[in-house]
């Protein structure tokens, strides 16, 4: 069985169509980051207090999690036809390996991001901002492969929606590095987002 796991802050007609292009392959866990009760009526729904930690809100889903695979998505992100065949066949097979898909923001290709990985209790996402898998991925020696499959973004369309994020993802790193100075990730990201959000 595959888990889709998604996190959002918002119930609206994104996260339906990302929970109807996974309905199929099994079951969909959902973690509302505004800790508020549901306004919609969806199976494993959690609510999740915001604590400005992404990597905190993604591991509180996988904790939820039942299959053998974990497919990790956005409230703004869905799959299509070929994406579903392959993870339908992926639980026929042994749970050992994770894989790259193709990002596809606003209809051009972004970037390749680990979105399916085993489902593992040492498996778990690190930082608060840019949270990221690979790093659990590459020290367990897991086979890492490319899917050749689209996982599809829209969201941040507008100036407006661009640069509140970059304002909140700013708040965070630099919260991040200030209470651990040392950590090389939180310096990272904290470097990135001022020179390039």
């Amino acid at each position: 069985m595959i888990s889709t796991c998604i996190i959002t802050h918002k119930m609206d007609e994104k996260l339906r169509r990302a929970v109807n292009s996974v309905a199929r392959l099994g079951e969909v866990i959902i973690v509302d980051t505004r800790g508020a009760p549901p306004t919609v009526n969806f199976r494993n729904y959690y609510s999740y207090p915001w604590r400005d930690n992404f990597a905190a809100a993604r591991n509180f889903g996988l904790e939820k999690a039942k299959g053998n695979y974990i497919l990790s998505l956005d409230s703004d992100e869905w799959i299509d036809g070929d994406s579903r065949r392959f993870l339908f066949g992926l639980v026929q097979q042994p749970a050992n390996k994770a894989y790259y898909t193709r990002l596809i923001d606003n209809g051009e290709y972004a970037l390749d991001q680990v979105k399916i990985f085993p489902n593992r209790s040492d498996v778990r996402y690190v930082g608060r901002v840019h949270e990221q898998i690979i790093p659990a991925i590459l020290n367990l020696g897991i086979p890492l492969e490319h899917a050749g499959i689209n996982v599809y973004h829209d969201g941040y369309v507008n100036a407006e929606e661009l640069q509140r994020k970059r304002q909140r993802n700013l708040r965070i790193s630099n919260n991040w590095l200030r209470e651990e100075p040392r950590n090389l990730w939180a310096k990272y990201w904290y470097d990135y987002i001022r020179m390039y959000h």
